[in-house]
This record gives structure tokens, sequence and C-alpha cells, in this order.
């Protein structure tokens, strides 16, 4: 086999280098690096409901310290809320979708030692809530009962 000539093999370098970049870039979500053994925090506990002045919604919750070395303590929650119509409210076998609607971070301890989130329901929907704390380092916990407000 004869030599490639100098512009012909720098454009077959080139197409290679080209087709194998993006496997190169890697793919998927980076995030903070994660301690080797640690777990999530533990799910939220004691998950409810009040209603407060107007139409105000007051969610209270409390979190568990970790139970072990390994278990990382909680840096926040994610507060996760499903806006459904009443006719959607008996589809037994239908997806319900969560957004996250707030944060709350957990230096906001209640002097109770719980934490609050207050939201604001639009009338003519129904309401499906669910918290999920978090570490520092981005670990999800175990996510919480499912509560659907009723007034």
């Amino acid at each position: 086999m004869g030599e490639l000539s100098g512009g012909r093999g720098l454009c077959l370098l080139l197409a290679g280098l080209l087709l194998l970049s993006p496997a190169a870039a890697g793919c998927g979500r980076k995030m903070l690096p994660i301690r080797p053994g640690s777990y999530p925090p533990p799910a939220v506990v004691n998950f409810g409901y009040t209603w407060g002045e107007g139409e105000s919604l007051v969610l209270f919750w409390e979190a568990p310290a970790p139970r072990n070395e390994k278990e990382s303590p909680a840096a926040g929650f994610r507060v996760l809320r499903a806006r459904l119509r009443y006719e959607e409210e008996s589809c037994r076998g239908c997806s319900v979708r969560f957004e996250v609607v707030g944060q709350v971070r957990a230096e906001s301890r209640e002097a109770d030692g719980g934490f609050r989130f207050v939201d604001r329901p639009e009338p003519g929907f129904l309401y499906r809530y669910k918290i999920i704390a978090h570490s520092a380092e981005g670990l999800a916990s175990r996510e919480s009962a499912v509560l659907q407000p009723r007034r």
C-alpha cells in the first residue's frame, strides 16, 4: 500500500477526530463530586397541611437527622406540585406530572424544628404535593407521601 499524500492524510485524520469528538465530550448531567459511599438524606416525615388566611395553603414537614455517618444531612427541600382538573382525579391509570414550585433551605427551620412552605392554589383545581430532600452534593431522598389537600 502506498502512503497517503499529506493533504489527504490530514483530511482523513481531521474527519476521524470530528467523528470521535462527541464521544470524548461525554454525556449526562454534570454535578458536584459525590463523596464515595455517601447516601442521600432521609425522606421527610410528618408531612401535612393547614389552611392559612384567605386561600393560602401551608405545607409542613420534619426532616429526620441522618441515621449514620454515611447518610447526608438535608441541605434543602424541593416542593413539587401537580395541578389536576376535577375530572382527572378519577383516572386511576393516568400519569400525574409534578413540577417544582418552590425550594426551602435547611437553614429556614422553624422554632418547632419543622419546615413550612406557603402556596396559593387557584380555585377550580385539585392539587397534589410531595417533598424531596436533597444534600449539598445534590443527592435526592426518597419522595414523601403524596398529599392532596381538601377544604
